[in-house]
């Protein structure tokens, strides 16, 4: 799925765009909630979206197992918006207020370019079951932005995150762009500067 957002709500408070929500499943250990290969893009004119905006590209909150593999989130930035550095209504992927059996999130790419906002976000009271198992994402927190919270802890990079957590340990990687090193691809992995890439023919004026 191709998911965008774009709000123009003029309430304040608890409000903003939002991609999937999970959050009436019933409940017990033989319920299983997959979202696998979505892409969600969020964004808002509004600046009294802030404060507790509910800026979420996958919001869980049912006591259930989930699975969040291979998803593409981005939250965009509006220089308009403040505030949202002290709450748990923004977030890239995450939620649980309930207990819950597990939860795997893999393989996903997060950009979340609000100030304060975190790319991975696991607050609960309750105690969790087989437990929380987060690693293989890709995080990019831009605009001050963060790369998760845990516990009512924000954590602004992968390395604070994984040390303090565990969490994410194989998520370490570093984007760059080729520009005039397009040509050489195929050198760049045969001598393993590059491990993977996303591709694109540069379009010629």
């Amino acid at each position: 799925n191709r998911i965008y957002v774009h709000s123009s709500n003029t309430n304040t408070g608890a409000t903003g765009p939002m991609g999937i929500a999970v959050t009436s499943m019933g409940s017990g250990t033989d319920r299983i909630c997959n979202v696998y290969n979505n892409m969600i893009h969020l964004m808002t004119t509004n600046a009294n979206n802030n404060s507790t905006g509910s800026f979420r590209g996958i919001w869980a909150t049912s006591p259930i197992s989930h699975r969040f593999f291979n998803n593409s989130i981005y939250i965009e930035n509006n220089p308009a918006i403040t505030g949202i550095n002290s709450t748990t209504g923004a977030y890239g992927i995450g939620g649980w207020t309930l207990a819950h059996p597990e939860a795997f999130i893999r393989n996903n790419l997060i950009v979340v370019a609000l100030p304060g906002v975190p790319g991975i976000m696991r607050d609960t009271t309750g105690v969790l079951g087989a437990g929380f198992n987060s690693n293989n994402n890709i995080v990019t927190p831009l605009s001050g932005a963060r790369f998760g919270r845990y516990n009512s802890v924000y954590y602004d990079t992968r390395a604070a995150w994984n040390t303090a957590t565990g969490l994410d340990p194989d998520s370490n990687v570093e984007i760059v762009g080729l520009g005039d090193r397009y040509p050489q691809i195929i050198d760049l992995f045969d001598s393993g500067e590059l491990q993977a890439a996303v591709l694109s023919e540069p379009s010629l004026s």
